[in-house]
């Protein structure tokens, strides 16, 4: 170890009494970790069959006991029915496992994320089995509307469950309980920007330290302890007693583990001591998914894309919007009447605002809204921004003049983008989306924005939901969130929070 590339391992034990690592903690620690947070995965597996039963019994309740969705005499057989609700809490549980869903290490559930998804579709898969087999066995019973309120109540259990579980895990960290330590191998940009990530979600899964490579040791201070080098890692895990070992590419490609002997010398380490060992893959710009991951005859493959969408999806999303956006034409006319005569007898000019936007893959369409502006407020728009001195491609206007007091009114609920739901009904928008933004600042967008034009723009989105007001450059890797993640849940979370926000009134900029 030379004076130039490495810390003396007087200033390693230093370093790494003030992070509070080292074998006394992990003693300590080992004494006060709660039973049921070694047994995280088997813990929610007997609590998900305890919720899936406890929903039935309740279903069973209201079907055969107090008769709200019919009455079907006396003589139901709370057993055979038993044995069916045993099935599906059995089935739903094995399709959660075969998805990693009791997975005990930092992909499982110890991870900071609610996996709400998982359980939906292992819930659906639960059903169609007992449906299947109940066609098959005779001797099973169905009530549909039992096991129905079985499914619905049983998913809401669960979800609630992991959102329980996911507090208590936080609760106990803030105590020093429960905590996952993780040790991240690589002084690059992207073993930083995986650090960052995860200190910011938070929860019981904790960054406890760096291991960098012997000729980039120097260039890990600003991002947390040393605790030392890939190729000391057993005095590192003796010093710092660590859960996972997360490696880098740059941290792959360092000279400790170049060779293959080194690689399954680092995996029987990790082995031997149960450690999680994860490596990361050279991109964080694209969505990969679990179904994304495979490997062909042992080699890892990962499909990379910028959004991993189901087939489905589309079909689904666009069936709501239609159905939503028609809806709610229909039964809000009357006001949509008198938002109209409102405009046109206020000020001059037509009561619809029509401006060019781009729409998906930049096509332009014809947005509508209602006029909330004076009629030359575009030829006024070159006075207040001048397009050629943004430093970003979007601005913000607060107070902007050219507003009329009933666009004020309009802009401040929203109402004046009630119109859009016509662009809804002709496909070139959708329900929820990025934010259609000018030709004028696309054409400045470099490739990293134009990813955000993958999706049909949205009347309402990730981005307005979440950072509502804020500079335009500031909130674009919202959209690129929701390109990368959407889904018909995140479609359904952020229509009501957009209720929510538009309640609020957060962001208002008029």
């Amino acid at each position: 170890m030379t004076e130039g590339t490495a810390e003396s391992s007087a200033g390693l034990d230093a370093r790494l009494g003030e992070s509070g690592c080292g074998p006394a903690r992990a003693e300590a620690m080992d004494l006060a970790y709660p039973v049921i947070l070694r047994w995280r995965g088997a813990a929610l597996l007997v609590a998900d069959v305890m919720a899936v039963l406890a929903a039935f019994l309740f279903a069973y309740c209201l079907r055969f006991g107090l008769g709200f969705v019919g009455w079907s005499g006396p003589g139901a057989d709370i057993v055979a029915y038993l044995r069916g609700a045993l099935l599906l809490a059995v089935a739903w549980v094995f399709f959660i496992w075969q998805d990693s869903g009791y997975e005990s290490g930092l992909r499982g559930v110890a991870s900071p994320v609610v996996r709400g998804r998982s359980v939906l579709v292992a819930g659906f898969k639960a059903m169609a089995a007992l449906l299947a087999i109940s066609f098959l066995y005779r001797g099973l019973p169905m009530s549909r509307s039992v096991y129905l309120m079985t499914g619905a109540m049983g998913m809401v259990g669960m979800l609630l469950l992991r959102v329980l579980w996911r507090e208590l895990d936080r609760d106990l960290a803030r105590h020093g309980l429960g905590i996952r330590q993780i040790v991240v191998a690589g002084a690059d940009p992207q073993a930083l920007d995986f650090a960052e990530r995860l200190e910011k979600i938070g929860g019981s899964v904790r960054i406890t330290g760096f291991i960098a490579d012997r000729a980039h040791a120097s260039s890990n201070g600003k991002a947390g302890p040393l605790l030392g080098h890939l190729g000391d890692i057993e005095a590192v895990y003796e010093r710092c007693h660590f859960d996972d070992l997360v490696l880098s590419a740059a941290a792959l490609d360092a000279t400790e583990v170049q060779s293959r002997a080194k690689v399954i010398e680092l995996v029987n380490f990790c082995e031997a001591r149960g450690i999680g060992l994860y490596t990361l893959p050279n991109v964080f710009s694209v969505a990969v998914e679990r179904r994304d991951v495979a490997s062909l005859s042992g080699v890892p493959l990962v499909m990379m894309r910028d959004a991993a969408l189901h087939p489905a999806y589309g079909i689904v999303k666009r069936a709501m919007d239609v159905a939503i956006a028609a809806t709610l034409l229909v039964v809000g006319l009357p006001l949509w009447l008198l938002i109209a005569l409102c405009i046109r007898l206020t000020s001059d000019g037509p009561v619809f605002f029509t401006q060019v936007r781009a729409g998906l893959h930049g096509r332009p369409f014809k947005m509508y809204k209602f006029r909330s502006m004076v009629v030359d407020a575009e030829a006024r728009l070159k006075d207040l921004v001048d397009f050629d001195k943004l430093k970003v491609p979007g601005f913000k206007l607060k107070n902007d003049p050219r507003v009329t007091p009933v666009g004020r009114i309009l802009r401040r609920t929203s109402l004046d983008e009630i119109p859009q739901l016509l662009n809804v009904l002709k496909g070139e928008m959708s329900l929820v989306g990025p934010r259609p933004e000018l030709p004028d600042l696309v054409a400045r967008y470099d490739a990293w924005q134009r990813r955000r034009l993958k999706a049909k723009p949205g009347m309402t989105g990730y981005q307005q939901v979440m950072a509502r007001g804020q500079p335009l450059a500031a909130v674009l890797e919202y959209d690129l969130i929701y390109i990368k993640h959407q889904s018909l849940l995140l479609d359904l979370y952020i229509m009501f929070r957009t209720v929510y926000v538009v309640i609020r009134g957060s962001g208002i900029t008029h």
